[in-house]
């Protein structure tokens, strides 16, 4: 369990779960979060399409220091609106 999210080990190969949006969605409703205040971080591309499927904001994962940059960039466009 991440903090204030939910996770899956990594490396763990997912795609019957991750590929139904049924899995997003149950992740927003367990956080008690609408779909549109929650962020996917992955390494793969589909599972990333699924996500923004429901509604969620999505980051491609490809290092530590692209995923800080990208978070702060949701962070500082989030507090604009």
């Amino acid at each position: 369990m991440a903090k204030n999210g939910l996770t899956i080990e990594p490396g763990v190969y997912k795609p019957e779960i991750v590929l139904s949006k049924k899995i997003f969605l149950l992740a927003a409703k367990k956080l008690d979060a609408k779909t549109e205040d929650c962020v996917f971080i992955d390494d793969y591309g589909d599972f990333l399409k699924v996500a923004e499927s429901v509604g969620m904001k999505v980051i491609l994962f490809k290092n530590s220091k692209e995923l800080r940059y990208e978070l702060d960039n949701l962070l500082n466009n989030n507090h604009k609106m």
